[in-house]
């Protein structure tokens, strides 16, 4: 009996050396690990452009490589974009999650989602990409690394915390969107905002929007510090696998 107990004991104390083990590696993952995140835009606005958007954040959070292709849209004028972001309490706080608007959000019913009405779902801009479109040519091919350090990247007054959350680990509940098209004139005349009855190419007409979202990479490698934390859990494990060992010899004698 005594060695069954000493038996039972042993396995009851392996079992929590291993969560443990388990438990580091996957918080020093999450800290140091790179993120790699994916957009798929949807067309806003009846542009009929198309478009997908790569992300990665390096270990640390302190930079942000982001690369957007998109095709489509329209010649002959800037396309503007930004990573746009709600709060918790309206432009601080907790990062919320932000979405693609809808027709729904077409408040004054001129058949078109404007710059303000847009905000309601996907907030205000944290960072500004600028004109992605310098060739105005309607196709996208636009990669830049910004680093999360320097304040003015930022717009707004705001900083890498509002960006990535508390956490650092918040980018997926952030929104891309790209801006600028042509509405012929007539349209919206006498309503506020920009499609207004007088258009042409109006620069800050929401046309794409995606939000971002962590993208799963097949067969990752663990950080280095993931793996001294496994390490010295195994090593946790063996120590008492040896105990166990010894406690068991000595109830056998």
């Amino acid at each position: 009996m005594l060695k069954s107990m000493l038996h039972r004991a042993g396995r009851a104390a392996i079992v929590p050396a291993v969560l443990a083990c388990g438990l580091m590696s996957q918080s020093a993952s999450a800290v140091h690990a790179t993120q790699n995140y994916t957009t798929n835009f949807t067309q806003i606005n009846g542009q009929g452009a198309s478009g997908t958007a790569m992300l990665t954040l390096n270990p640390g959070a302190t930079s942000l490589f982001v690369q957007i292709m998109a095709t489509g849209l329209q010649a002959g004028g800037p396309h503007l974009a930004h990573i746009h972001g709600l709060f918790s309490n309206g432009t601080s706080g907790s990062p919320v999650n932000s979405t693609t608007p809808t027709l729904a959000q077409d408040a004054d019913g001129d058949g078109f989602i404007e710059l303000a009405e847009g905000l309601l779902k996907y907030g205000p801009i944290i960072i500004d990409f600028g004109n992605i479109d310098p060739d105005q040519d309607g196709t996208i091919n636009f990669s830049q690394t910004f680093n999360l350090l320097d304040s003015s990247i930022f717009t707004g007054g705001f900083g890498r915390t509002d960006l990535l959350g508390p956490g650092l680990s918040s980018l997926d509940l952030r929104e891309i969107v790209i801006h600028g098209m042509n509405v012929a004139p007539g349209i919206g005349a006498g309503t506020p905002g920009e499609v207004n009855g007088t258009n042409g190419y109006l620069a800050i007409l929401p046309v794409l929007s995606g939000e971002i979202t962590e993208a799963v990479v097949a067969g990752a490698v663990p950080e280095p510090t993931s793996w001294a934390l496994m390490i010295l859990g195994f090593g946790a494990v063996g120590t008492t696998l040896r105990s166990r060992r010894r406690t068991s010899e000595l109830a056998s004698n």
